[in-house]
């Protein structure tokens, strides 16, 4: 068989259960984070509250080892590889300056496993399968999200503090990627009942950086599957938008009175004058640690304990943490994939479910600069930003046949002919 040959040959179809394991790996980690601060004892994070939800984030392992299809279809391109390669060196030297090396040493391994799993389920999917598995994602969440919000909600206190149970960002930054996910389902009123009680739920938490994160993502959504539709639902959206346009600006004291309360611009606390609740304090305490150790960074998830406080920007704690060649890695990768997910956008076959990625990565990329952790897989919607960034590291056969008739063609030059490519 020549290399041509097997390259050519189509694998095995990936099986349809495969979207399923996907969906509730994504979907049922939530469920762990919450169901393990109600029913585990122990202040903070205990130790049987951080072992659920290791369980939860390497559980797809146990599948991706035994299974009968373990060899993965695909190859990482050389770029993306190297810079995981240095990513996962430098947040390993990172932890010889940890005050918790252990702990730095513990979430890496874990991180890098959450990547390596990540891999797998992007080499062993479709597109019609990512559809399938977001739906799921969507359908186990937004149940949890619903029923967590009837068990903590006090009138006139952020969703997440009525128990003092979890962070209302860090329900709100879930809640961002639920509503996405409704984005794969077809029937559209399947797809906006699911949706309205998420938006319910992100009011009340209160998160702004989540909310305009979802109105990012579902707007880039709705403009790529715009653009190759029909020119009737283009002209349906031109017009429903110009209505809705017009209804603003015809309301528009009201529209912006009810904005300013909800992003609370002019709040002492969270408004304009408060420094981005302070945080700009916190990222330039942040920044000070980045100069502490510039190259090996001062611990992979370390800058809370330095600080006493997150930082509340995910770029900040990682340059930080890893140093500056360790952060460059990961901005390459994040960069050169989120890039090449918008080609991969372009492309008609891959649009319904592509823009979905593409749209979440672009809201998580704003989110970001409020939130405590650019690469993390403790949440779902992290855990999707990954996949998304990923998701074109994957050399297609198409790209692997091109290389090898190019090899074949190289050597079938002058001089080359007693060299042959043949079997395998």
């Amino acid at each position: 068989m020549t290399v041509v040959n097997a390259l050519s040959k189509q694998p095995d179809r990936p099986r349809s259960w495969v979207s399923i394991i996907f969906g509730l790996w994504c979907g049922t980690l939530y469920s762990v984070v919450i169901g393990s601060k109600l029913l585990l004892p122990g202040e903070g994070e205990s130790t049987s509250q951080i072992a659920a939800l290791v369980a939860a984030i390497v559980w797809p392992l146990g599948y991706f080892l035994f299974s009968r299809n373990r060899s993965v279809a695909a190859r990482i391109r050389g770029d993306f590889l190297a810079a995981l390669y240095v990513f996962s060196l430098f947040c390993l030297l990172s932890c010889f300056n940890s005050p918790i090396a252990l702990k730095s040493i513990a979430y890496t391994g874990l991180t890098l496993v959450g990547v390596w799993i990540a891999v797998q389920f992007i080499f062993r999917m479709e597109a019609r399968q990512f559809e399938t598995g977001l739906k799921i994602y969507a359908l186990i969440n937004i149940p949890v999200l619903v029923s967590f919000a009837a068990y903590d909600y006090v009138p006139g206190v952020r969703l997440g503090l009525g128990k003092d149970i979890l962070n209302p960002n860090a329900i709100a930054m879930v809640s961002f990627s639920a509503a996405l996910s409704t984005m794969a389902f077809r029937n559209w009123l399947t797809r906006y009942a699911l949706m309205a009680p998420v938006f319910v739920i992100l009011y009340l938490t209160g998160s702004r950086a989540s909310t305009v994160a979802t109105l990012i993502g579902l707007s880039i959504i709705a403009y790529e599957r715009t653009r190759l539709s029909t020119w009737k639902t283009k002209v349906f959206m031109f017009l429903t938008l110009s209505v809705a346009l017009s209804a603003i600006l015809f309301n528009w004291e009201t529209v912006w009175s009810s904005v300013k309360d909800f992003l609370q611009l002019e709040s002492r606390d969270r408004g304009f004058e408060s420094g981005a609740s302070g945080r700009t304090v916190v990222w330039n305490a942040t920044w000070e640690l980045f100069w502490d150790n510039p190259v090996l960074g001062i611990g992979f998830r370390a800058h809370e304990v330095l600080l006493g406080i997150s930082s509340h920007n995910g770029y900040l704690a990682m340059l930080a943490e890893i140093g500056l060649i360790g952060f460059v890695a990961v901005i390459y990768i994040i960069l050169i994939g989120v890039f090449l997910l918008w080609r991969k956008v372009r492309h008609t076959e891959l649009t319904f479910s592509h823009s979905i990625l593409f749209g979440l990565s672009c809201g998580y990329l704003f989110l970001a600069m409020f939130e405590r952790f650019l690469i993390n897989v403790g949440n779902p919607t992290s855990l999707l930003f990954l996949i998304a960034t990923l998701m074109s590291a994957k050399v297609t056969s198409r790209q692997r046949i091109s290389l090898v008739r190019h090899a074949n063609v190289s050597i079938r030059q002058p001089g080359l002919k007693g060299l042959k490519y043949t079997s395998m």
